[in-house]
């Protein structure tokens, strides 16, 4: 609403101008807008846990199996003559720890794939990224892709929203990943390394592979809503990698080799 006020001249007293306008379809048009790019990161995220299965039952597995092998072990403890109590126990704390554990793996999954408003909280950017880094460790195994890491512990924290943040370094990451698949180098290299920008107070991740690049004529296209150039792909992870990063006050960029 605004309100004007012409004076008077003469015999003519000075008038009020009031104007109100209704905004109201606009805001729930925009509140929608939120609503359906929020789904659509989820969605995203969903898409992105679908290609780590095996990495993730791998993760699954190991605690899982670790409790089993301890419960047999606690049998035999118990079993024997006379019982060992004092192993019988120790396997059954290393049951408690283990399922624990996984407890913990589905824990982070089910928060990876919220819905909800963003929640932005101080997070340590150099233990994101690890956490990150456990959801596809065992694909890198799998995929002999050597993995290298400077993620310094001394880093000043940052206010973010941590799954958005983690849908962001996941998302560039599995990108690599393909990217190596495509050019089938001698030696497969992913290399994540964090650094202090002091010039403009801020923080740097780069995500480096020598897979087969871009071009450089999709160096910004890449960006673009709906542009891919994968046969499988929906075009909207980089999009809104980036969206993401610049409500965050950030930037996405490309690199070129140098």
């Amino acid at each position: 609403s605004s309100v004007s006020v012409i004076p008077g001249s003469g015999d003519t007293p000075p008038l009020m101008i009031g104007v109100v306008e209704d905004i109201d379809a606009q805001k729930r048009a925009e509140h929608e807008l939120e609503r359906a790019r929020s789904e659509l990161a989820r969605v995203m995220r969903v898409t992105a846990m679908g290609e780590l299965v095996a990495s993730i039952t791998h993760e699954l597995n190991q605690p899982l199996a670790a409790m089993v092998a301890n419960s047999h072990a606690c049998r035999r403890w118990l079993n024997s003559n006379p019982p060992n109590l004092k192993e019988g126990v120790a396997s059954m704390e290393a049951v408690v720890r283990d399922s624990q554990r996984a407890a913990e793996v589905v824990l982070r999954l089910r928060k990876f794939m919220r819905r909800g408003e963003n929640q932005q909280e101080l997070l340590d950017l150099s233990g994101l990224v690890e956490e990150v880094l456990d959801y596809v460790r065992e694909s890198l195994v799998m995929q002999n892709i050597s993995l290298q890491t400077m993620l310094p512990t001394e880093l000043p924290m940052v206010l973010a929203d941590r799954v958005q943040l983690q849908q962001v370094v996941l998302n560039l990451v599995l990108n690599a990943i393909e990217a190596i698949q495509a050019a089938s180098p001698s030696v497969p290299r992913l290399t994540l390394r964090i650094c202090r920008r002091p010039d403009v107070g801020l923080l740097q991740l780069e995500v480096e592979d020598n897979g087969c690049g871009v071009p450089p004529s999709q160096t910004e296209r890449i960006f673009e809503p709906f542009y891919t150039t994968k046969n499988h792909g929906m075009g909207m992870g980089l999009a809104i990698c980036r969206t993401i990063l610049e409500a965050h006050g950030g930037q996405l960029n490309l690199i070129p080799p140098t």
